[in-house]
Formats: structure tokens, C-alpha cells, sequence
């Protein structure tokens, strides 16, 4: 049996000592904590927080925005900005600090067309907030999606986790280190992971993630496969690193630091079916019944983890697949192989202190909690760090579910023929004058519709007096495929507009008074362009106001009292 090595224990500093000092906006002062310092680190691009107290002085000039270095053994560790501060009437003034990923939290709008590739992007973003920027990993995958109000944190998640799932597997470089008695190959987990575990080390090129709209990443959703893969995908952590924000791979968070017993005071372990667990997973498609009117939900399939079901009960997970995914049946399978497991949670108190640790880190443990020794390779989801009394310990999480794969079966109920019958429900449109076809296909629906339009309303668009097919297609991305492309394709004409949409099978009629809720009305030679409300108004771009507003009637849309002259039915 091949052995690992080369992980040693290695001892606390004897002596330890610490630096914390603030630079206001005259002078760098040196701050003498009471009871210590806390440094929390979390994962997901959450900022990391730096706590500390002390005593109150009227020549201690510390404000809000005020810079923060803080230095153990002459090695900085943390660089952020005092956000808050918080005072009792004994004299003690309680100080919160986070890293620039606080920053982060803010919003962004970004439409990205599949030119540029994640790390590129990150770039380019960090700019518009003042990111200072450390080691970016590269990366291949361009990223193509509309980003409308989300934060900076979602985005760069977002963006990592689609390059994550559709990136070629890489090989696992934790599987190549030196040899020694401690730790057995056998045992080896893969640990955090960035994103949706059920695509991991499963399926190879992926066209889209199994979960897309979960935008960020979590260290629940981990890479499961217990049986040494070669190759994975890639995974990413991102942090800030002393005030550069900082992506590597996972490979390179891999430490040589081993955790045994004698370096810990105490644990807290739980085994939970509770939290992340399902035995079944129910495929379901949403079609149109006979009369065309309304949908019905189709049990089109669904995956069962046999054994798991009798143990535990039945808990189950529905999974609504796109109708162009043609492998419904097999991913609910892939996905419940990685959620019909238990999971362990260890939290680790009191540790020696270790700088190098944060969310992401790989660490070796050789620990024994009761029901199973733990003698591997794991990686850490949060961490806090405690500075007191000349002394670093800290808190670990872990995660890490069971080693034993489930044995998955399937059942397709027509989940095929169910998808065709959507797919052409969508081809039949509507008819228009002359007999002319109007067909939508999009997946537009009231509530979508009514949700694209209000997040339009009193919106600006960066072309002014000439955005109103930027105002328009944006609204329409949130119902209608066909829209949301041509917004991707950065189409502001409306010629061009009409073109894109006749190209992908929808007329241009004459307008007689007649609209849905998100269809388009143009106005005299293709000048103006609305979209409709369903109830005789409409919003659209107004060139006085310098904003969309909504008309209650679309005859003062353009024009005081002209009408729209064509339609084209992109709504419900």
C-alpha cells in the first residue's frame, strides 16, 4: 500500500508577539488591544473580520474607513478598514474591521457576451470598486450571462463556478506527495469544493451546471468521490490576501500541516442527515395541457438511493430540468450518488495557531472521535483565529460526508416524450394578420413578464434619448430567450432588433390595438420601440424624462396621440 510523508507537526513560536496599529488620515498609531484579538475567516468571499477592544483615550484618533495593518512575528496577516465601533461606560471602545472583500457586497450591472474568460473579468471588475489585485488564477472558459443588480460577490462567484463546471479535469497534485506512516492513501477526500458536487469527477464536459441559477459557492456541495480520481475539475478559492484579492485552484491550498490530538483542546463532531441529505429525487417537467391554456406538472422520472430510503425514510428532492436537457434521468442520478450521504461536521477548539490557515486550506488530520479515526487529507471551511496572553490557537470547521457510495437506480416515466411535447408547443405561436405566425419562444410567463417590466421603470439607459431597445430588451431577458440573446449581442437598433427577432421565426404584424403583457410595438419607420403592459399601456424609454416610465396609454408613448404601427408578439 503506497504511503504519504513528508507532513510533520510543526510547533508553535515560543514567543509570541503581535503588531496592530491604524493609520488615521494624519498620523499611524499603535494600538494596544485589551483581551486580545480575533481574526474570523469565512468562506465564499465573505470578508474577513478582525475584532478588538480598547480603552478609551482622548488622544486615540480612530474613524470609520481608517486603515488597519495587523502583524504577528513581524508577518502581516491582515489588512482591512474599521467599519465599526461600538463604546460602554467602561471606557472600552469595541472595534470591527473587515478586508477589502466588504467591498464586494456592492452591486454591479454587467452583461459579458462569451468573450472574456473569469479571471479576465476579475480584472477588469476590480477596477470599478478599486479591488487591489494579488495572484489570479487563469483561466479558459468565457463567460457568457447578465448580471442585473447582483453583488460583486455573486458575480465573481458565479463566474468561478460556471469555469469550474465547464473546464476539463485537472490532475489532483495532493495524490503526488512524499510517503510516510501517518496517513493512508485509502482515506484520501477530496474536501471544499466551489461548486455543485454532483457535476464533480461524474460527468465529463458538462453543458451546464445542474443547479444554475444557485449563484454562489458553498463548502457543502463538496468533491465526494472517495476513490482517488486522477483528474477533477478544477476548483477555485478566492480571498482577500492582506489586501489583494487573491484566486488559486485548489491544488495550491494544499499545506503540510497535520492536526493530531495533542494539538487540539477540545471537538465537537455531529452526524447529520438532517442538513443536506435526500434518498430520492423526482424529475419534473412543466407542459402545456390539450387545450393550450394552462400546464400541468409531468412526473417525467426520478433516481432512488434504495438502501438509503429504507434507513432513513423517504426525503426527497424535486429537479425541473430545461427542456432542452436531454439527460434528465441521468443527472438526477449523478446528483443524488453525492446527496444521499450523511454529513460530519468537526469543529476543532482550541488548536495551536497556524497564520497560513484559512477557508480553502488543505490540512492533514489524524484525529480519532469515537465512531472512526480520521487519518487524511481535508480542507478547511472557516476559521477563527484568537491572539491573548501571548498565545494563537484556533477554530476549525470541517465538513465531510461518508466514503461509501450509494448504489442509485433510475426510472424513466416518458421524461423524452414529455420534453418533445414542450419543445414543439413552443413552435406553434400565435397567429397573426394575414395569416402570419408570431411565435414565441421564449419561456415567458405573467409573473416574469410583470417582473422584467417593473425592473425597468424609472431605470436610466447608458445610450440616453437612445435606449429604448436597451430598456426594452432588458425587460424582455427576463422572459424571453430570444430578448435576453439579443441583448447579449449588444443589439441598441431597431432595425437591428427586428431583424434578430424575424431570423429567429417571429413576424412583424400591423398593430390593431391588440397586445399582450412584453410584447414589442415599434412606432412610425422602426423609431421607437415599447413594450406593452397587456391593458392598453406600456413602458418604454421616454427621451424628456431621460428614463422609462409607464404609459397608460401607448398612443402618448411617442408621439402625442400616434399609435404604435407594427407588433412583434414576444410576450404572454
Amino acid at each position: 500500500m503506497e504511503e504519504f510523508n513528508s507532513v510533520e507537526i510543526t510547533n508553535a513560536p515560543l514567543n509570541l508577539s503581535y503588531e496592530l496599529t491604524v493609520r488615521n488620515q494624519k498620523d499611524m498609531l499603535l494600538i494596544e488591544p485589551q483581551d486580545g484579538i480575533t481574526l474570523d475567516r469565512s468562506p465564499d468571499l465573505a470578508p474577513a473580520k478582525l475584532t478588538f477592544n480598547v480603552l478609551k483615550d482622548p488622544l486615540l484618533d480612530i474613524q470609520e474607513g481608517d486603515l488597519v495593518n495587523f502583524k504577528v512575528n513581524g508577518e502581516l496577516i491582515f489588512v482591512g478598514y474599521i467599519f465599526e465601533k461600538s463604546r460602554s461606560k467602561n471606557n472600552i471602545i469595541q472595534v470591527t474591521c473587515y478586508d477589502q472583500c466588504r467591498y464586494l457586497k456592492s452591486e454591479g450591472y454587467y452583461i459579458f457576451n462569451g468573450e472574456k474568460s473569469a479571471s479576465e473579468l476579475i480584472i477588469a471588475l476590480s477596477k470599478d470598486l478599486g479591488i487591489k489585485l494579488g495572484e489570479i488564477a487563469p483561466t479558459e472558459f468565457k463567460i457568457s450571462r447578465v448580471f442585473d443588480g447582483k453583488s460583486y460577490q455573486d458575480i465573481l462567484l458565479t463566474m468561478l463556478k460556471l469555469t469550474s463546471i465547464n473546464s476539463p479535469k485537472i490532475p489532483v497534485k495532493a495524490l503526488n506527495v512524499k510517503k510516510t506512516k501517518t496517513l493512508n492513501p485509502d482515506k484520501y477526500r477530496g474536501g471544499y469544493s466551489g461548486l455543485d458536487s454532483v457535476e464533480m469527477n461524474k460527468v465529463d464536459k458538462p453543458k451546464e451546471s445542474l443547479n444554475p441559477d444557485k449563484s454562489k459557492h458553498t463548502f457543502e456541495e463538496l468533491n465526494t468521490d472517495q476513490s482517488m480520481p486522477e483528474k477533477r475539475k478544477p476548483i477555485y478559492v478566492a480571498y482577500d490576501d492582506n489586501g489583494l484579492l487573491t484566486v488559486k485552484e485548489l491544488n495550491d491550498m494544499v499545506t503540510d500541516i497535520l492536526i493530531d490530538a495533542s494539538q487540539v483542546e477540545d471537538y465537537e463532531y455531529i452526524s447529520s442527515i438532517d442538513r443536506n441529505t435526500f434518498t430520492q429525487i423526482l424529475v419534473v417537467r412543466e407542459a402545456k395541457t390539450g387545450n393550450d391554456k394552462h400546464k400541468e406538472a409531468y412526473r417525467t422520472g426520478a433516481a432512488y438511493a434504495l438502501e438509503q430510503t429504507k434507513r432513513w425514510g423517504v426525503l426527497q428532492k424535486v429537479y425541473k430540468p430545461d427542456e432542452k436537457d436531454i439527460n434528465a434521468i441521468e443527472k438526477a442520478k449523478v446528483m443524488l450518488d453525492n446527496l444521499a450521504r450523511k454529513t460530519h461536521t468537526l469543529r476543532l477548539k482550541g488548536c495551536l495557531g497556524r497564520t497560513i490557515i484559512r477557508p480553502g486550506s488543505g490540512i492533514w488530520l489524524n484525529f480519532d472521535i469515537g465512531d472512526q479515526i480520521l487519518n487524511e487529507l481535508v480542507y478547511v471551511q472557516a476559521v477563527t483565529h484568537n491572539f491573548s496572553n501571548n498565545k494563537h490557537t484556533m477554530d476549525l470547521d470541517i465538513i465531510y460526508f461518508d466514503k461509501q457510495e450509494p448504489v442509485i437506480t433510475t426510472e424513466d416515466r416518458g421524461d423524452e416524450e414529455i420534453r418533445k411535447r414542450i419543445i414543439n408547443s413552443k413552435k406553434k405561436g400565435k397567429a397573426g394578420k394575414g395569416g402570419t405566425t408570431s411565435v414565441n419562444k421564449g419561456s415567458a410567463n405573467a409573473s416574469a413578464v410583470q417582473t422584467g417590466l417593473t425592473s425597468i421603470e424609472g431605470t436610466s439607459s447608458p445610450y440616453s434619448t437612445e435606449g429604448c431597445v436597451d430598456r426594452a430588451t432588458l425587460a424582455g431577458s427576463y422572459y424571453n430567450t430570444d430578448l435576453y440573446d439579443a441583448r447579449a449581442k449588444g443589439i441598441v437598433n431597431t432595425d437591428d432588433l427586428e431583424a434578430h427577432l424575424n431570423n429567429r421565426g417571429y413576424s412583424s404584424d400591423a398593430y390593431t390595438g391588440d397586445a399582450n403583457a412584453g410584447d414589442l410595438l415599434f412606432y412610425g419607420d422602426n423609431n421607437h420601440v415599447v413594450v406593452s403592459d397587456g391593458m392598453g399601456g406600456c413602458y418604454g424609454n421616454s427621451s424628456d424624462k431621460g428614463y422609462v416610465i409607464h404609459y397608460p396609454d401607448v398612443n402618448y408613448a411617442f408621439r402625442n396621440g400616434e399609435a404604435p404601427n407594427k407588433i412583434i408578439r414576444t410576450g404572454v
